[in-house]
């Protein structure tokens, strides 16, 4: 398998996860307000995060993988993730880490998993790897 294949289906993984990790150092996360559009709640936000998470994780593991049960695998690096990302939240200033968010998160991984899923197989995408 080419490099640049690998690097097409797992960078957006490592980039997504990078942000995660810039945002969970903030000692303060900022509010973005838009008129007349309800924010969020955390648990809400933690879901959305890791859904992109868990979307990003089943694209590049059914390209790259031949793994039997590759929405287990996505799933497995999805919440491994957020649990060390809330262990590191334990260490920033002001952050504190919660398992009702790790729980939020692997929901949100659930999620992501279920809508990617549903999306390649809609799109009719075939499967590549090292097959």
């Amino acid at each position: 398998m080419r490099w640049r294949y690998i690097v097409g289906a797992w960078g957006p993984v490592v980039v997504w996860m990078g942000v995660i990790f810039l945002v969970s150092a903030q000692t303060q996360l900022p509010r973005f307000v838009l008129p007349g559009v309800p924010m969020p709640t955390d648990k809400g936000l933690h879901m959305l995060e890791y859904a992109i998470l868990g979307a990003l994780c089943y694209r590049a593991v059914v390209r790259t993988l031949t793994v039997r049960y590759p929405m287990l695998w996505s799933f497995g690096v999805g919440v491994t993730y957020a649990a060390t990302d809330e262990l590191h939240q334990r260490f920033v200033p002001g952050r504190s880490s919660d398992l009702s968010d790790w729980v939020a998160d692997a929901v949100g991984v659930l999620l992501g998993l279920i809508v990617a899923r549903f999306l390649i197989r809609r799109s009719g995408a075939v499967r590549r790897g090292f097959q």
